[in-house]
């Protein structure tokens, strides 16, 4: 099982099309979870919030600073955790506020998903369509080149 946890609802119309289409995509390949939870003003009260719905998982942050990862290493990841090892994976996406360093020290591992800025709304997709391209590579299908 994948859960991903962020934080505020998606505003962009087109965003929460590509949200859904690849959510419905990678659940053909493995079972999916996607949490919504209330944009707070406090990053302490949201880390809470988010730790409580955590358990034995393996934890992977975004982060601005977090380690960089080819597509082909994020799969090997999944495969690993997720696949092999048959870990629930819990990704976690904050708000613009960043998140809470007791939330930050839950993670296994913090993850960069480029150098370059985005929105957290626009992160969102970008991590599901690197979800499912991951699944892609594993099962070695055409998506991937």
């Amino acid at each position: 099982m994948i859960k991903i946890i962020v934080l505020g609802k998606t505003k962009e119309q087109y965003l929460k099309s590509g949200i859904d289409d690849f959510l419905n995509r990678i659940n053909n390949f493995h079972k999916i979870e996607y949490v919504v939870l209330k944009d707070r003003e406090n990053i302490n009260e949201e880390g809470k919030e988010i730790l409580e719905r955590i358990d034995d998982e393996f934890v992977i942050v975004l982060d601005v600073f977090g380690k960089d990862c080819s597509s082909r290493l994020f799969a090997e990841v999944i495969k690993k955790e997720c696949i092999e090892e048959g870990k629930k994976l819990v990704f976690i996406i904050g708000s613009e506020t960043g998140l809470s360093e007791d939330v930050k020290k839950k993670a296994n591992l913090l993850l960069s998903l480029s150098k370059m800025t985005f929105t957290h709304e626009m992160a969102r997709l970008i991590l599901l369509e690197q979800i499912y391209r991951a699944f892609n590579i594993i099962k070695g299908t055409g998506y991937h080149k």
